[in-house]
Order: C-alpha cells, then sequence, then structure tokens
C-alpha cells in the first residue's frame, strides 16, 4: 500500500496513492530507516481507515495528534486525516 522513498537530500518520504488513486506524498526529516518504518505502519493505518470510513482508533489518534505540527499538517494535507 504504501513504501519508503529516499530524497537525495537525506530525508525520507512516505508514498502511497489515495483513495482517488493520486499518489501522495508525507516528507519526513532525515531519520532511520527503522522510524520511516515506523511511521509507515501508522500512514497504512489511516490509509485503512480512511477507505473503510472509519475513524482511527485512541492510539493511532494519540499519535497523530501528539507527534509534532508539522506532520500533523502533511498528513492532513493528503488527506489523512481531518
Amino acid at each position: 500500500m504504501a513504501c519508503i522513498a529516499n530524497d537525495p537530500s537525506g530525508r525520507k518520504r512516505i508514498l502511497f496513492y489515495n483513495a482517488d488513486g493520486k499518489r501522495q506524498a508525507v516528507h519526513l526529516a532525515r531519520c532511520s530507516k527503522r522510524d520511516a518504518e515506523r511511521v509507515l505502519m501508522r500512514v497504512e493505518a489511516l490509509l485503512v481507515c480512511r477507505r473503510l470510513g472509519n475513524s482511527p482508533d485512541g492510539d493511532l489518534l494519540n499519535w497523530v495528534l501528539g507527534d509534532g505540527i508539522e506532520l500533523k499538517e502533511q498528513l492532513e494535507k493528503v488527506g489523512l486525516v481531518d
């Protein structure tokens, strides 16, 4: 569903297709592959919630709200959270 891409600058991106089939990206700061994989798992969970019309569970919602304004704004921009 989603994958991790490396930018030439050393940053990472989470790439995925939204429900309309449009390719979207969430840009991450420089981080380890392991940290990017953790974000990837949560982005995939948000994709599943969005496609099924469900709201995110408590842990996923707390992650979105508590992990930083920049990431939350990117998730809103690509339509994964309201």
